[in-house]
């Protein structure tokens, strides 16, 4: 949700658009999403950045909960969402560059202890990174 912005992007009801006119040399206009200093914006506003961070606080949850790879396609899922979060901070590929060699079809898939603490330390640099981007 962008502050700056934000409540020009909550739309206002078709019936309230009516009551929003106002007149110019150029003509009539009504504004169609809600602007700054109306009372009731301030609320609405609120209640989207706290749904939005509460959906947040859902998404870093489910990330702090991912359960440990039983296969190569349950990794892949991992590594695919470990190198979507990439662009948001650089140091989430270097934690998760030794389970790289794990990911090749040419080797069988096995999980070791050491790969398990990879796994957890890449799973905190996410919901980390999660938590501190909102």
């Amino acid at each position: 949700m962008d502050a700056l912005c934000g409540y020009w992007r909550i739309p206002l009801a078709e019936e309230d658009q009516a009551l929003t006119t106002f007149i110019t040399p150029y003509g009539r206009y009504r504004y169609l999403r809600s602007p700054m200093g109306f009372s009731g914006s301030g609320d609405a506003y609120c209640r989207r950045v706290d749904i939005a961070l509460q959906a947040e606080e859902e998404k870093v949850q489910a990330i702090s909960e991912f359960p440990k790879p039983a296969n190569l396609t349950d990794l892949r899922s991992f590594m695919g969402l470990t190198n979507q979060l990439t662009e948001f901070s650089s140091d989430l590929a270097a934690p998760a560059d030794p389970l790289q060699p794990v990911m090749s079809p040419k080797r069988s898939f096995t999980w070791t202890e050491d790969r398990d603490a990879v796994f957890a330390s890449v799973k905190k640099a996410l919901s980390a990174t999660c938590a501190s981007s909102f």
